[in-house]
């Protein structure tokens, strides 16, 4: 019966939060590797354990009997359509009871559309109410979910000391639950690496045994500091609403705008995946090239990075901080390249936004990942209401304690004292050349300018424009007598010195290109930040060597 067709939506509520929550980056592992696996070869196990036939979006038909058409499969959203709703309930009750019970914790909501709704397969108006409607029992299950408050021990039982739940084992010095336990499972963790080895097996040499690390601590290496990264497309939502409205939807059938559909989340999906693997190859050779550079451990490569949410244009990886310029850059550039779809006969290149912190190594995840969230929205914020948006980066470098609000952060630390400048220019626009022509001053100023000028000068910048400039002025006026410098090392020039500041001021007007963003600020604090977000191995032989290469890739990353 065509009037039978049930919509169907199993979700995963809050996917970073159920990966992150715990701060072990062994558990964020196999937390992501459930999330990756449950809408691909979970969701095809528990198809056959029903005795259902999974139809692909590319095949679409209109499912009856055993058949089930999976109209959207992302990492953890699954939408699916059934013959009948009583499979439908069968399947949802089967599937979330049983991924409950092998990994407790997971937060995992089905819903299908109300009966209200009739689902018909040649009115596509229909289908989409009913999507809506299942949509709808999806954010009513969410909104009343209980909360773990946590529970009382008494003293009958051991604490897990990540998540607060009773222990039922212990891993080291750690007492942990069985969310946790199922999080570690061998299986994920082998799965997961796998993954990895598969994607990845040709960027080095044969020889070279590659190492993706579960432990941060090997991660970072002889670094200091992690870079948490979280990235997510800008305007996919109203890219898909557009497509819905245009006149390109309106004269499909079912059949063809379902392909439609799922082509379009394939490009957005597919174009992630690939700015991810070029944003990786690109840290792992260059890692490489510097242990050849350095004439060690040329036969094993620990990756420097973890991904850990990767599903449709949302993003999310931890890695050493020396690293992470390079690898957003990579990132951003073959996305722009690669997500690029035409809509009403116009071509339309789609963009993302960056939220980074730079932190400790035993800085909490959680905590990171929320500033990296509000860092986000605020490099989103730069550029909504361009026609054509650029990507854009804001980020934070942690060096003690700060406030978890970044509007506060900001506030006690990026505003000059008369409120009228700012001491950031950030956000960052990721457009043409200006990352590594950012990366390329700052390295001018960290190595050409005199350590005694610099910092005073931030600190005069900091009381306002006005203050700042009899600092200037005596600072260009010692480049000019080539006074200062650094031991073994070139003055900066003056002609170098009007490129770093062209407005014969530390400050400059920012963010001309975007429409009433433009600010007065300086990139002098910015510019000193880069110590903790460049690479340095301690091995002056090659610096030069590796700077010119680093420069080159972070170019080359930016190339249209």
């Amino acid at each position: 019966m065509a009037n039978d067709l049930t919509y169907a939506i199993v979700e995963v509520g809050g996917i970073q939060n159920y990966i992150l929550s715990t701060g072990k980056l062994r558990e964020m592992i196999g937390g992501s590797q459930l999330i990756e696996d449950l809408s691909k070869g979970i969701l095809e196990r528990e198809c056959k354990a029903l005795n259902l036939d999974l139809i692909e979006p590319q095949n679409a038909t209109e499912p009856t009997g055993n058949k089930v058409l999976a109209l959207q499969r992302n990492a953890g959203e699954i939408h699916l359509l059934f013959s009948s709703r009583e499979i439908a309930k069968k399947f949802i009750s089967h599937f979330i009871f049983k991924i409950s019970s092998d990994y407790p914790g997971i937060p995992l909501f089905g819903a299908l559309n109300d009966e209200e709704h009739n689902c018909t397969w040649t009115d596509k108006d229909s289908y989409r109410q009913c999507r809506a409607s299942a949509q709808k029992g999806i954010t009513k299950l969410r909104n009343n979910a209980p909360v773990n408050t946590g529970m009382s021990m008494l003293p009958l039982c051991q604490m897990a000391g990540l998540d607060g739940l009773p222990a039922v084992d212990r891993i080291g010095d750690d007492f942990i639950s069985v969310c946790s336990k199922s999080r570690q499972s061998r299986d994920l963790l082998e799965a997961a690496d796998e993954r990895l080895r598969q994607r990845f097996e040709t960027v080095l040499p044969s020889e070279v045994k590659v190492i993706w690390t579960d432990d941060i601590e090997e991660l970072a290496g002889s670094g200091d500091k992690i870079a948490y990264i979280h990235i997510d497309g800008n305007d996919l939502g109203k890219l898909f609403r557009s497509f819905l409205e245009s006149d390109d939807y309106k004269n499909l059938n079912v059949q063809d705008s379902i392909k439609a559909m799922a082509d379009l989340s394939k490009l957005v999906e597919s174009s992630t995946r690939k700015a991810m693997d070029e944003g990786l190859k690109a840290i792992m050779s260059y890692e490489y090239e510097v242990k050849v550079w350095q004439e060690k451990g040329r036969n094993k490569l620990v990756v420097p990075a973890r991904p850990l949410v990767q599903g449709g244009d949302d993003v999310t990886i931890v890695m050493r901080a020396d690293l992470a310029l390079l690898f957003i850059s990579r990132f951003v550039n073959t996305f722009e390249k690669e997500a690029v779809c035409k809509l009403s006969n116009k071509e339309i290149q789609l963009s993302v936004g960056a939220g980074m912190v730079i932190c400790q190594k035993g800085y909490p995840f959680i905590r990171a990942f929320n500033l990296s969230e509000e860092l986000l929205k605020n490099a989103k914020e730069l550029t909504k209401d361009e026609a054509v948006r650029p990507s854009s980066l804001d980020y934070l470098v942690i060096t003690n304690e700060v406030e978890n609000d970044l509007e506060l952060i900001r506030h006690h630390i990026a505003k000059t004292a008369d409120k009228k400048t700012m001491l950031t220019a950030k956000p960052l626009i990721l457009s043409h050349n200006n990352l590594h022509d950012f990366v390329d001053k700052g390295l001018m100023v960290l190595n050409k300018l005199p350590r005694s000028t610099v910092r005073p000068a931030l600190n005069q910048c900091r009381k306002g424009k006005d203050e700042s400039r009899s600092a200037f002025e005596t600072l260009e006026r010692n480049i000019r007598r080539e006074l200062g410098g650094r031991k073994d090392s070139n003055l900066m020039s003056p002609d170098e010195f009007k490129s770093v500041f062209p407005d014969n001021s530390f400050f400059t007007t920012v963010h001309k290109e975007i429409a009433g963003k433009s600010v007065e600020a300086t990139y002098v604090g910015d510019w000193l930040e880069l110590a903790h977000l460049l690479p340095n191995y301690h091995d002056e032989r090659s610096y030069s060597v590796r700077v010119e290469r680093y420069l080159a890739l972070l170019k080359d990353g930016e190339e249209k």
